[in-house]
């Protein structure tokens, strides 16, 4: 998923009459596999219940077009229409996961060198731990650090740490590639900058990862016009674009592929963190694949482990 998830395994000990443990695992966020800088998700262990994820229970991420074709396409079009590019992203994980490609597409020369600005203090300080971590780094990012390269800096690349920088951001003109947190536009930096970013309609503002119900990035999404942004009515008249690759979230098939692994048939699975209709896919899902007792718990339900 992003640096530090973590399976969780709850071994609740002699909790059955016969003095016999009950194992519950909790998948936590699930990651896609074959993704860039870390390993893919770790095979789940024994288990005699399991609560799984199913953010993406209804959906895959392939969408015939790769996420790097897609990114280059954008950028490309900003770059001749000499245009800034907004890009808002969670500060742990899919900043980093950014900055990972565009310097690929910056070496593999498919787009010209842009200004890159991070404006994100979380994410700088995240991009200096993944550094650090290198037991958690997949191969292709381990073979960069051994080359003495920065996997994780493009050609032309400023973070910004005070507010004070933050504001010299607005004096920029031209092509630029801004990316801030939050990533689905309920706080943070970005949402300064989409004050002057939404009402541009030579401005992109690109969407790399999934938007909940009710968040701002979302209402943008489903096509509003306006949206409320620190009290001040935004009209929106960007240009919108989607890149679903990037999301950090397995998608149901990569979530089958996970469950595939596990050692032994579960007395129950549970699929929790995602809407209602993703989770009840995604509880079909498994129902088809494997045959599993699955339940999609509701608030205030209570379930007895035997």
């Amino acid at each position: 998923h992003i640096l530090g998830a973590s399976l969780v395994l709850v071994e609740m000990e002699k909790a059955r009459a016969g003095g016999d443990s009950i194992r519950f695992l909790f998948s936590g966020d699930l990651g896609h596999y074959d993704q860039p800088i870390v390993k893919d998700p770790t095979a789940p262990t024994f288990a005699d219940y399991v609560m799984c994820e199913s953010t993406y229970g209804n959906r895959l991420h392939d969408s015939g077009v790769s996420s790097e074709d897609q990114m280059a396409d954008v950028l490309n079009d900003a770059a001749k229409r000499d245009a800034p590019v907004l890009i808002p992203a969670f500060a742990i994980g899919r900043t980093q996961e950014i900055l990972y490609l565009i310097r690929e597409l910056e070496e593999a020369g498919k787009i010209p060198v842009l200004p890159v600005r991070i404006d994100s203090p979380m994410a700088a300080q995240a991009t200096q731990i993944y550094n650090r971590f290198t037991e958690e780094h997949d191969e292709e990012y381990a073979s960069i650090l051994m080359k003495k390269r920065h996997p994780l800096r493009t050609g032309s690349m400023l973070t910004t740490s005070s507010r004070d920088e933050s504001i010299k951001l607005n004096d920029e003109r031209g092509t630029r590639v801004i990316i801030s947190a939050s990533g689905m536009m309920t706080g943070g930096r970005v949402l300064h900058h989409a004050m002057r970013i939404l009402p541009n309609e030579n401005a992109t503002l690109v969407f790399v990862g999934y938007q909940a119900a009710g968040t701002t990035g979302r209402r943008i999404l489903d096509g509003e016009r306006e949206v409320k942004i620190m009290k001040e009515w935004i009209p929106v008249r960007c240009r919108i674009e989607r890149i679903a690759g990037f999301s950090a979230h397995a998608d149901w098939k990569a979530v089958l592929r996970w469950l595939e692994n596990l050692q032994n048939v579960p007395k129950m699975l549970f699929t929790t963190h995602g809407e209602p209709d993703a989770a009840e896919a995604m509880a079909g899902h498994i129902r088809d694949r494997f045959g599993w007792n699955v339940s999609v718990p509701q608030y205030g339900d209570t379930i007895e482990l035997v």
